[in-house]
């Protein structure tokens, strides 16, 4: 055999075994770039939120500060921008289960988190009650905001060693409980609330000690601090710096990222116990299991349970894992992208179509909001 078809023998053996194995993977092709959005108004955008009907999009945007609506065609996954709601400096944002509430948070320095009911046939949004600090005093530096599953309670992570639980009634917004920092710092520069799919648990990240405090949910809306995970524990060694929260839909697992602000950079995986401890699934760290994944801001879980998804803000690029559902270990897929010139930025905020077609993700740095295509599956 001459060494032409020799090498070509081997390029076609090896092109083969990496498309055996991106199908045994369940993954048919990469993700497809459809769209970007961008709006001066969109600088600093953080966070997003889908409708359940795939027929709006929200985002909270820091500078100038607002909360925009975009109308999405649900098949096509194209999108336009439709309301802007003048907000300054807006950080965190929720839709409750039954999407007729939107929540955000607001004005770092004063304090403020807003109430707007939606009118869910054409997205906009009205708002109907604003409680601050010069009311609620525990509501300084608000920098997330999650409401309960049942839609009764509005969770706030501060910035001032408080953590503050508002309870929803008639289009208001009351003070249901203020939990203080104790001794072991876990609430002081809290950075993303979460909660589990029944509501049964509650867990707080806290960039600046690198914990997860855990909390139980009672009857009666309170909740209690049962226990935390602490960077370098034998639990966790990957929280240093921790940003990103997110529960899988199956409630069984909770997913990190870290190093947006500083710290380690990666992604972890815990199993949520019944007792309210979390276990270690796996770490994925920047430069062992990972290669270019710096600033870890956001992460979510695809509604399927089946993949993740994290941004990389300072390495400014979106990874995509897969998720194996009863163990919850991550396999990385591949990083998003959009065309060979084009640099993402601060990636932040993300968002999926409820029929699973599409994942939107926003670009703080350049104040814009991307589409794509999510690839098909094939079986295993």
């Amino acid at each position: 055999m001459s060494k032409s078809m020799n090498w070509q023998l081997r390029f076609f053996v090896g092109f083969a075994l990496i498309g055996l194995m991106g199908f045994s993977n369940g993954w048919a092709q990469h993700h497809e770039h459809l769209q970007t959005f961008q709006d001066d108004k969109l600088k600093q955008i953080v966070n997003l939120a889908s409708s359940a009907d795939g027929r709006h999009l929200y985002s909270a945007n820091m500078r100038p500060g607002n909360v925009t609506l975009f109308k999405c065609d649900p098949e096509t996954g194209a999108f336009e921008k439709a309301q802007a709601v003048l907000k300054y400096s807006v950080l965190g944002l929720d839709m409750n289960s039954n999407q007729d509430l939107i929540v955000v948070c607001s004005s770092y320095d004063q304090g403020k988190v807003i109430l707007y009911r939606r009118n869910q046939e054409n997205g906009r949004v009205r708002e109907v009650h604003e409680i601050y600090r010069q009311v609620i005093a525990a509501i300084s530096r608000p920098i997330d905001v999650r409401f309960s599953p049942d839609g009764q309670y509005v969770y706030v992570a501060c910035q001032t060693k408080t953590f503050v639980v508002l309870r929803v009634v008639n289009d208001r917004l009351e003070l249901h409980q203020m939990i203080e920092d104790g001794i072991d710092e876990c609430i002081d520069r809290s950075q993303t609330v979460v909660c589990d799919p029944t509501g049964k648990f509650v867990f707080l990240s806290n960039r600046g000690t690198g914990t997860i405090s855990v909390f139980a949910r009672g009857a009666d809306g309170q909740l209690t601090q049962r226990g935390y995970l602490k960077d370098d524990s034998l639990q966790a060694a990957l929280l240093k710096g921790i940003h990103g929260l997110t529960v899988s839909p199956d409630g069984k697992h909770l997913y990190a990222t870290s190093g947006r602000f500083g710290g380690d950079h990666g992604v972890s995986c815990f199993q949520i116990n019944d007792d309210a401890t979390l276990s270690k699934v796996c770490e994925l760290e920047n430069g062992i299991e990972l290669e270019n994944f710096r600033g870890g801001h956001h992460v979510k879980v695809s509604l399927d349970g089946l993949y993740v998804y994290a941004t990389g803000a300072t390495s400014k690029n979106i990874a995509c894992f897969r998720r194996e559902p009863e163990s919850g270990r991550l396999t990385f897929l591949e990083y998003l992208s959009a065309d060979s010139s084009t640099e993402f930025g601060l990636v932040s905020g993300i968002s999926f179509s409820p029929n699973g077609k599409f994942v939107y993700v926003a670009n703080e740095g350049k104040g814009e909001i991307m589409a794509f295509r999510r690839p098909t599956q094939t079986s295993d």
